[in-house]
């Protein structure tokens, strides 16, 4: 990899649907993360897999870790990691009805195109995004490249790509990131938060909060 180009993985937590009577997140959340060292990131994870005796393909996730001594063990070794995050947090109760129209692959593709409208855009030159596969087709994917096309502002990424996150340790980073903010934004868990928050960069709440006037 050149020096200076930047890698980038992204996951969401929380549910995209609007039916909170059966149980859906009022909250969904979408956090990019990036870095250039993605191979020391890689590294970690699997010397801490080694260390908990871990099958080399074990998935870390914000769900699927549950252990208390290993998921504190895995929140400290992410915040000591070199990586940066943007991330979206969307409040589904107060947003508008044209967002409730959309289909839950609408509405994905639209605010993951808003995290990675946060990321600098010289970041983005010659850069890899690789995202959790949002369905067994990859049509999100093609609708996320056109919605980024249609903004005017995808010409830098080098590729769009979807992986399961089984295979992309990148991607569980996202997700752990992801699952740290749904947390703290649903009031159950500030403890991962409050690990890991030192590595965001920006991070944007859905609707916006008007200023007093």
């Amino acid at each position: 990899m050149p020096p200076g180009t930047w890698t980038f993985a992204g996951d969401e937590a929380g549910q995209t649907s609007f039916r909170f009577d059966r149980g859906a997140t009022r909250y969904f959340v979408v956090a990019i993360i990036g870095t250039r060292e993605p191979e020391t990131l890689r590294q970690a994870l699997k010397v801490l897999r080694q260390e908990y005796r871990l099958p080399a393909n074990y998935e870390f996730g914000s769900h699927k870790t549950t252990g208390r001594h290993l998921r504190s063990s895995l929140m400290e070794t992410i915040s000591r990691l070199d990586f940066q995050t943007w991330a979206v947090v969307v409040d589904k109760v107060k947003l508008s009805d044209r967002f409730r129209i959309m289909t839950g692959q609408q509405l994905y593709v639209y605010f993951v195109a808003e995290a990675m409208q946060l990321i600098p855009t010289t970041w983005c030159v010659g850069a890899t995004l690789t995202l959790d596969q949002f369905d067994e087709a990859g049509s999100a994917i093609t609708a996320l490249k056109r919605e980024w096309k249609r903004r005017g502002v995808g010409q830098g990424f080098k590729e769009i790509r979807g992986k399961r996150s089984r295979g992309e340790d990148l991607i569980q980073i996202a997700d752990l990131m992801a699952g740290a903010i749904l947390r703290k934004y649903e009031g159950r868990d500030d403890k991962a938060f409050q690990a890991v928050g030192v590595k965001l960069d920006s991070l944007k709440v859905y609707p916006e909060e008007k200023p007093p006037s």
